[in-house]
């Protein structure tokens, strides 16, 4: 336990030090002095979690604490080359103390939204998947793939994104509704994916739950979503920009001529990996993994051709099931990776709290 936990320190470090390294370009985009004044455009503005947590913490923070960490800053800054070619683009100068402490806050709370999802996506296989290898392989699996995805662009509310849906996803293999209910609130106030939430919880729960709890859970969803949407809209509709393009005529061209073989043998070898042993796989688990479908219907019709980030959403339950193929696969496990959900008599739902068969 003490290597593997030495190994995920090591590896979100990494992580973290990629993302402030790519976050170069993001930061014209949603950088600190943009936070701070509240001037994104549009759609990034649409984002307010972040932001809007930053804001808040640097208006509660005294100029004395503000002055203290900016100074820390900008002595850093002047004994390593590596922090000041990190820090001084983004900050645009290292006079403004409020700027840099703005700067401090905005990364200290992504590098938390990291720490959070290899916490959750720690606990999520440990419920969906019942072996230890698993529950120790799908977060190193999580450290990995995020910077991979990230490597053209990053945005401050990418790592929360990965938080909230892994969150979201342990809520409802628990069947917790009402931390769901908070989370989904938080993922629709960090950007506007977090239906797909409701898509999983449509898909898995249709015949697990009585008529009256299902209906009345999936109408909340779908009325706190327009409420937080419709409200943040309203406050943001004087705000620059014109919000989503469509962009399928570029990926039609990046499939047409920009990708080479190799891409798609890896793409082949991926959704080899994702589906094998399907059957195999906790009925959950196969539910959840649809969420690829309007992940991917996303990326296609609006999303920046080669930004894998924009895929964060789906992350989590392709790591459980890649987890689950290469561990079922090796042998590791002295039990089977996942009990298969108990069949049901016709017409009975299922009662139980757990949803990878275990009581």
């Amino acid at each position: 336990m003490t290597a593997f936990l030495a190994l995920c320190t090591a590896l979100a470090f990494l992580a973290m030090g990629h993302f402030m390294l790519v976050r170069k370009a993001g930061d014209a985009w949603d950088g600190a002095a943009l936070i701070l004044s509240d001037t994104a455009t549009k759609p990034i503005a649409y984002r307010m979690l972040v932001p809007s947590t930053v804001r808040t913490i640097v208006r509660l923070t005294p100029p004395s604490w503000q002055q203290a960490v900016a100074q820390k800053v900008r002595q850093a800054s002047a004994e390593n080359a590596c922090i000041r070619y990190v820090v001084q683009p983004a900050t645009r100068d290292l006079a403004d103390d409020r700027l840099l402490y703005g700067y401090c806050v905005m990364h200290l709370v992504i590098f938390l939204s990291l720490l959070g999802s290899v916490i959750m996506i720690y606990v999520l296989a440990a419920q969906v998947l019942c072996d230890r290898f698993s529950r120790c392989l799908a977060p190193v699996l999580l450290l990995l793939a995020m910077p991979a995805l990230n490597h053209t662009q990053t945005l401050n509310y990418d790592y929360a994104v990965v938080l909230l849906m892994t969150a979201g996803l342990y809520c409802l293999a628990h069947q917790r509704w009402l931390p769901f209910v908070v989370v989904f609130a938080l993922a629709t106030f960090n950007r506007e994916t977090s239906i797909y939430l409701t898509f999983v919880f449509a898909l898995h729960f249709a015949r697990r739950l009585s008529l009256r709890p299902f209906a009345l859970l999936l109408i909340g969803q779908m009325l706190l979503y327009l409420v937080i949407q419709l409200a943040i809209r309203s406050h943001y509709q004087h705000a620059p920009g014109t919000g989503l393009n469509w962009t399928f005529h570029l990926h039609l061209r990046q499939w047409l001529a920009g990708y080479r073989g190799t891409f798609y043998i890896a793409l082949l070898s991926l959704l080899y990996l994702l589906s094998a042993r399907w059957t195999e796989k906790p009925v959950f688990l196969r539910h959840a993994l649809w969420i690829c479908l309007p992940t991917l219907v996303g990326y296609v019709m609006v999303g920046i051709p080669r930004e894998y980030r924009q895929l964060y959403e789906c992350l989590p339950v392709c790591i459980l099931a890649l987890t689950h193929t290469l561990v079922a696969s090796s042998g590791l496990a002295r039990w089977p990776v996942a009990s298969p959900e108990p069949a049901l008599p016709p017409g009975k739902r299922a009662t139980g709290r757990s949803l990878s068969g275990r009581k």
